[in-house]
């Protein structure tokens, strides 16, 4: 039976240097250890032992892992089951870049004919199992420090018979989670919850544990979030006053230097507007947390929304099993890499290796924009080119997992309209890998005679002059007039002369013997023609 002590129960983390499962003399007690029952959080002390009178709605006492170990037996017990609550805890290597692997949205059913019981206006056109199959032994080859699923783990739990629905969450929790060599997580999502208030969450607890909980890796804390409440039959996407008081001692009892990453299912624009939700987000700032990462959409997509990174990702499924998810992502998973509390991340295409635009994320684009791509492997060169002309080399830098290319886009002398980026990596290994990303430019039609009307607009502001013609060539200067108006332009990267035709971003300043000048991100277009 689980320990009882005198106010309440009551266990021992700590190393099991001989992997028994048992505490005994050659075990390493672990102290300041947190545990919590969801309500409560206590640390351990000096003898690693903790005491904890659990909430009588509580079902689970779980620990919040240390960084540098593992769980040899699970790192929560239910306590309905009335086993100890003792966590032994093995001792991990600590001193390689922290790598983990997002998996969301897997909406599992064993096959066509039981995924129609969960959504009538889809098909399953893709076999689960086979997208499975491709995933789990690229993330083993991968052995990331753990693999988290980010919910919507089953098809849907809200139409179908609730046999239906534990079938589904047994095979992920005891079939699926179990064939991955890392620490495996997950987090409830609004298609895991039955509608029924004698269920609700039930079934996602009985093979996945707490809804809500903490742990560290490599001197990370990451938080993984409930937003799924169940009001007689439909669903808030909100936290609790419970959880969010466990937040704040959970956030509390961390290392207040530890860089925090949080986990919910849907991203915080689908957050309903209530006290709890808004105390959360301030929470969150407050924290100063790293990121907030997500699933629902079906898409990733980097909201610039708050002062931390909150990025949602693409599914498992892709567009629930029919075909590529809606941002033409196929069926796939993304990587994240730590390194001083600095996060990047990339999107795997399962089976692929493919080309992931971080930017532009926009479709429709004005005057410039930031490219950045990525391709998974050690790609040597990389190169840009806008509706196929001539390549441009753009820099390339490999973190030992993955290649990024940087660059500049000058869109301002594009005719507004359709238009396409192609990028294009060279492997190590010979092979080349490319994308088309396609975006609409929408420039606005703006003169020099306007832009000098309006200083308290422009001034000290980047402004676009597209089409310029060289009326002199004085020094290292050039006089430029669009029609409307002349101005000054310092240190043009190209040798002109009068009567050539260019274009120009820069930066508008009035009271400057040179309005626009050359700074580190400004663009400039030397035309192949001549003004009549």
């Amino acid at each position: 039976l689980a320990s009882t002590g005198l106010y309440g129960v009551t266990g021992t983390v700590y190393i099991d240097h001989n992997n028994d499962l048992q505490y005994d003399s050659a075990d390493l007690p672990l102290s300041g250890v947190v545990v919590s029952d969801g309500v409560t959080v206590v640390s351990t002390d000096d003898k690693g032992v903790f005491t904890l009178e659990p909430d009588p709605e509580a079902r689970f006492v779980f620990i919040c892992t240390p960084s540098g170990t593992r769980p040899l037996n699970g790192w929560y017990r239910d306590l309905t089951e009335g086993k100890p609550l003792d966590f032994p805890l093995e001792v991990v290597v600590d001193d390689s870049p922290l790598v983990f692997v997002q998996l969301s949205d897997t909406h599992y059913a064993t096959d066509p004919d039981e995924f129609k019981k969960a959504f009538y206006d889809r098909r399953m056109k893709v076999l689960p199992e086979t997208v499975f199959d491709e995933i789990v032994p690229e993330v083993n080859d991968l052995d990331p420090d753990f693999v988290i699923l980010t919910g919507d783990i089953v098809a849907d739990s809200k139409r179908p018979d609730i046999a239906l629905v534990d079938k589904w969450m047994n095979y992920m929790g005891t079939d699926f989670a179990p064939r991955f060599s890392s620490p495996f997580y997950a987090t409830v999502g609004n298609h895991d919850v039955v509608r029924d208030e004698t269920v609700d969450k039930t079934i996602y607890e009985r093979y996945f544990g707490p809804t809500y909980y903490s742990f560290n890796v490599k001197g990370v804390h990451f938080v993984v979030l409930d937003t799924q409440q169940l009001v007689g039959t439909s669903l808030v996407y909100t936290v609790t006053p419970t959880q969010l008081s466990w937040l704040e001692q959970d956030l509390a009892a961390s290392d207040p230097g530890a860089p925090v990453v949080v986990f919910c299912h849907e991203p915080s624009p689908n957050w309903a507007e209530t006290p709890e939700n808004e105390a959360l987000l301030g929470l969150l700032q407050q924290t100063g947390i790293t990121a907030l990462l997500s699933g629902h959409w079906h898409t990733n997509f980097l909201l610039q929304r708050y002062p931390f990174y909150e990025l949602t990702s693409g599914a498992v499924c892709a567009s629930w099993w029919e075909g590529e998810g809606p941002d033409g992502t196929e069926f796939g998973y993304r990587v994240y890499r730590i390194v001083r509390g600095n996060l990047d991340s990339i999107w795997r295409d399962a089976g692929l290796n493919s080309v992931e635009f971080h930017s532009p994320q926009r479709a429709v684009i004005q005057w410039t924009e930031r490219l950045q791509a990525a391709v998974w492997g050690d790609a040597t060169t990389a190169s840009l080119s806008i509706d196929g002309v001539e390549p441009i080399e753009t820099p390339v830098f490999f973190n030992s997992l993955w290649t990024t290319t940087y660059g500049n886009l000058n869109l301002s002398t594009l005719e507004d309209g359709d238009h396409s980026l192609t990028v294009t990596f060279r492997m190590a290994d010979g092979s080349t890998i490319e994308s088309i990303h396609p975006f609409y430019v929408c420039n606005p039609d703006l003169t020099i005679k306007e832009i000098k009307e309006r200083i308290e607009t422009f001034q000290g502001k980047i402004v676009a002059a597209p089409r310029l013609v060289v009326k002199a060539v004085i020094g290292s200067d050039i006089s430029a007039s669009d029609g409307t108006k002349t101005i000054i332009i310092s240190k043009f990267p190209y040798p002109v002369e009068k009567n050539d035709v260019i274009g120009i971003v820069g930066i508008y300043r009035s009271t400057s013997t040179a309005p626009i000048k050359a700074y580190d991100s400004i663009f400039f277009t030397k035309y192949d023609e001549a003004a009549d």
